[in-house]
């Protein structure tokens, strides 16, 4: 027995997806010519922590509440659920000595949105709900905008490094179902 059946497929750059991703009025993001996201950090200071706030911004476009991990590769928080995401840009860093991290300044004791906390397993174990009162579930409309920091040592000097960084989205009826990590 066999059926077809139509479907339809529409992609579009990510300023215009269910989970939109835009820059958020700083010089560190924009988007490229194919409508992707591009964050770029020129001239950090050797032998120093830069912080860079409110980096870009992530807007639910759906209908229902979402959650957001950030998959910087950090191995503890992607546990072997999550398959590798090659060319992640904390791996990246960390080869050339340079710290990372991803936060969110605007919640006290936020955790981080690249952090164990926030995979959808912890959703599925009931540690975390899909409440506002969670900081990274936004609602229909509702903006997130990732902090970011980074720390070199006086070894830094003329370094330069790429990597990717992969923004999750899920619902409450995706973890239910028992998908992610």
């Amino acid at each position: 027995m066999s059926a077809e059946r139509d479907v339809s497929v529409s992609v579009v750059g990510d300023g215009d997806a269910y989970l939109r991703m835009v820059p958020a009025g700083s010089q560190y993001s924009s988007l490229a010519n194919n409508g992707e996201l591009e964050v770029g950090f020129d001239q950090l200071n050797t032998d120093a922590t830069s912080e860079f706030h409110d980096v870009f911004a992530i807007q639910n476009q759906g209908d229902q509440n979402a959650a957001i991990f950030l998959d910087d590769g950090n191995a503890s928080a992607a546990n072997s659920a999550e398959e590798s995401l090659e060319g992640n840009i904390e791996t990246e860093l960390e080869d050339e000595g340079i710290g990372f991290g991803i936060y969110n300044d605007a919640v006290a004791n936020a955790g981080q949105p690249n952090g164990a906390t926030a995979l959808p397993s912890n959703y599925r174990a009931g540690n975390r709900d899909f409440t506002t009162s969670n900081p990274y579930v936004l609602e229909p409309g509702d903006v997130f905008r990732p902090d970011m920091y980074f720390v070199t040592d006086g070894d830094d000097a003329g370094t330069s490094v790429s990597g990717d960084l992969r923004v999750l989205g899920f619902t409450e009826e995706w973890v239910d179902a028992g998908k992610g990590p």
